[in-house]
């Protein structure tokens, strides 16, 4: 199976130049001996111009013929370079539009029986790309072209090429002069109906010079109101071969493709595809043409004569191809059914005009074609008189299918503004539409926030609860509790809670990587917690450092009120920041409400501890008085026993002659310690009895004598020497002995 035509490419630059000159049949610079090969071109093209303005196809088929005869008549001064076998060679320049290698491969069998059907010449393949086969013709390099007809045209337009054949194409049981292009989608769920569909889709062709590749599919997306550079989304062009646009729509990779007719047939015969996972755009059907179609078909490749090829030869060429056998071996290594006589290119011409590109960018002027070319019109307008006949017929046809056209673009106008009408509403209702459910999203989306953050904090209200509590845990693993609790409900790293104490930071609980312990103190001058008993409340952001607390990125705090004093800070720190909703703000202000009441509960705890503890001194400092009181009463008596004793018996041995010194000075001091002891109880009895203060003068040396008689043994027993120095002329002072006694006992 044979693919031509959609596979070559056609150059879109403007004609510029000696590009310029040559298509108005004047000689370029260094050119010589073009101005009847030109002449010829030039005639043929207004031919075709004709045709396509009459569109009478039989009279289109009038310059294929005519271009025929006067390439054939045309004297031409070139000839064939020699060969070194002696015989004259002859080059052909082949489009190797897949290659040079497939190019050698299919047309060596056509070019050797060239070789034999015209004796006396060697031809020789020389397979080009694109730009390469213009730059040869240009250059005089190749006596023949064989390429596709959109290269042709500008060829001709250009070089002053002349077509003498035209390909008969081999296509299984078919032989086709003609083909297009087809343009698909995906079948199925691709929301590629129609080609107005491909407004803003994306599109995949060979290349922006292709011919059935790309501008056969360009003309007709132009004619349904879309350019393919601006209003596609993507275009792509990928380059040959063409089953790979086949093959990235059916994937999926774009939106829609084109390619040459019967590529399609071709892959689904190899098995590549299937031709009902394909959805044809603007498909079209054609009497004898079996093949998917979304264009006008366009004649097959051309062979064609350079501009300085001879008359003979040219003649010889031509009738070699046309008498070619289609089963013979040479046509089936080609794919082709031989060839025919050239057919006629108006379409082609019609297309490139109708995209202002090839030839057809910067238009020849009437004006240029009568200077140059008055001979050849005044020969052809006998030519003209001879056709006008037809062309009246044609026209009156043309003008009963004006208005048959005239009355079916009346009511597609009709048509066209109802659905302009009806696509307004529809956007219009759509826009309405998108917005509404917009605005629900938006709302659903806030109201799963909402419901989301209270979860998260009726979760954590519901463990902090649980923790004030719980009766096992004491105020410090309570307070631990609620730091961690916080921690894990905003994701927070750590937390501190420290007591701000004479301008000072205390740390007392902490939770995570925070490297100061419990007890630690620092000024909380230059710390964050600063910000926060500054602004008195709730205080979130970044922070670039924390000090002794660490290294943070977000600290949020909040200070910790026991009535109407600041007496802690509580701190959370991470790498993120958190909890920045309102309810999230609330959780903290009641965990803070929360630490003030325990520190509230504990302080008043400590403060009723204090007050047992000094009632029971004062119960015990009352049970000791009354003990001494008991006991002063209990020792006094013996005590005075024995000072009476030892009185009778200092009396008895003062009494007596004989009493040993030693003896009365003992029984002396005896006598001295027990009436000492007896004072000494007396006084005890004295201090710690309930007795209402009576004031009288009192020497204070005394008093100061007596306070250090009362503390001397237990300073003497851990080692204390009291020493006490008194002013000799200290006044006495009208106050209770037993009160200062008391006061400086105390010290």
């Amino acid at each position: 199976m044979m693919a031509l035509g959609g596979s070559g490419s056609c150059p879109v630059e403007q004609c510029t130049g000696p590009a310029r000159r040559r298509a108005l049949g004047r000689p370029a610079a260094g050119g010589t001996g073009r101005a009847r090969v030109c002449g010829t071109q030039c005639m043929t093209s207004c031919m075709e111009a004709v045709a396509v303005r009459t569109g009478n196809r039989v009279l289109g088929l009038l310059p294929g013929l005519a271009a025929l005869l006067v390439a054939l008549a045309a004297p031409c001064d070139a000839r064939g370079t020699a060969a070194p076998n002696g015989a004259d060679l002859v080059r052909v320049g082949v489009l190797a539009y897949r290659g040079s290698a497939q190019a050698r491969s299919r047309w060596a069998a056509t070019v050797d029986y060239l070789s034999h059907a015209v004796p006396g010449y060697r031809f020789e393949l020389k397979p080009y790309s694109l730009d390469g086969l213009e730059q040869a013709v240009a250059r005089d390099e190749v006596d023949f072209v064989l390429t596709n007809p959109g290269h042709y045209v500008v060829l001709e337009a250009g070089y002053g090429v002349t077509r003498i054949a035209t390909l008969r194409n081999r296509v299984g049981e078919h032989v086709l002069t003609r083909f297009g292009a087809v343009i698909f989608t995906r079948a199925g769920a691709s929301p590629v109906h129609s080609l107005a569909d491909l407004a803003g889709r994306s599109f995949m062709a060979v290349s922006p010079r292709a011919f059935g590749g790309f501008q056969m599919a360009w003309l007709e997306l132009k004619r349904h109101g879309i350019d393919p550079f601006e209003d596609l989304g993507d275009l792509r062009f990928v380059g040959f071969p063409q089953d790979a646009i086949v093959r990235a729509v059916l994937a999926g990779e774009v939106d829609a493709g084109t390619v040459r007719t019967d590529t399609l047939e071709r892959m689904a015969q190899e098995g590549a595809i299937d031709l009902d996972a394909i959805r044809v755009l603007n498909r079209r059907f054609e009497p004898d043409f079996p093949f998917f179609l979304s264009t006008e078909l366009y004649p097959e490749w051309p062979f064609s004569r350079s501009r300085n090829t001879s008359q003979d030869l040219a003649q010889r060429v031509a009738v070699a191809l046309l008498t070619l056998d289609p089963e013979a071996p040479e046509a089936r290594a080609a794919g082709t059914a031989g060839w025919t006589i050239p057919l006629d290119y108006t379409p082609v011409h019609a297309l490139y005009r109708a995209l202002d590109i090839g030839p057809y960018a910067n238009p020849v002027t009437l004006a240029d074609v009568v200077e140059q070319y008055t001979p050849w019109l005044l020969a052809w307008s006998l030519v003209l008189l001879a056709l006008a006949a037809a062309t009246a017929w044609t026209l009156r046809m043309n003008r009963r299918l004006a208005v048959e056209v005239t009355e079916r673009k009346r009511a597609q106008q009709v048509l066209a503004r109802h659905r302009d009408l009806l696509e307004q509403r529809v956007v219009e209702r759509t826009a309405d539409l998108e917005r509404v459910n917009r605005q629900l999203a938006q709302d659903v989306a806030a109201r799963e926030r909402a419901e989301q953050a209270l979860r998260r904090s009726d979760a954590v209200l519901k463990r902090l609860h649980r923790i004030i509590g719980d009766p096992t845990l004491d105020p410090a693993a309570r307070t631990q509790r609620m730091l961690e609790a916080v921690c894990a409900y905003g994701e927070l790293q750590a937390g501190v809670l420290a007591r701000v104490e004479d301008g000072d930071y205390v740390v007392c609980a902490r939770v995570g990587p925070v490297p100061a312990q419990p007890g630690a103190r620092w000024a909380v001058a230059g710390l964050p917690a600063e910000d926060v008993l500054r602004a008195g409340d709730l205080l979130a952001g970044p922070v670039d450092h924390a000090g002794p607390l660490g290294a943070w990125r977000f600290r949020i705090g909040i200070p910790v009120y026991v009535g109407d004093r600041v007496r802690c800070v509580l701190e959370f720190f991470g790498d993120a920041p958190a909890l920045g909703g309102a309810m999230d703000q609330d959780v903290l202000r009641l965990v803070a409400q929360w630490i003030g009441a325990e520190l509230a509960r504990s302080e008043a705890d400590e403060q009723l501890r204090r007050h047992q503890e000094e009632l029971a001194h004062v119960g015990r400092l009352s049970a000791v008085g009354e003990m001494a009181t008991s006991l002063a009463h209990e020792l006094n008596q013996p005590l005075t026993a024995v000072v009476n004793y030892v009185g009778g018996s200092l009396r008895r041995l003062r009494a007596g002659s004989g009493a040993d010194a030693g003896v009365v000075e003992a029984m002396e001091r005896a006598m001295g310690e027990a009436t000492r002891a007896g004072r000494i109880i007396r006084h005890l009895r004295d201090f710690v009895r309930k007795a209402p203060d009576e004031e009288d003068r009192v020497d204070v040396a005394r008093a100061a004598a007596a306070a250090v008689e009362l503390v001397a043994y237990e300073a003497r027993r851990k080692g204390v020497r009291v020493a006490l120095e008194v002013d000799g002329a200290l006044p006495a002072v009208c106050a209770s002995q037993i009160q200062i006694e008391q006061v400086l006992v105390n010290l």
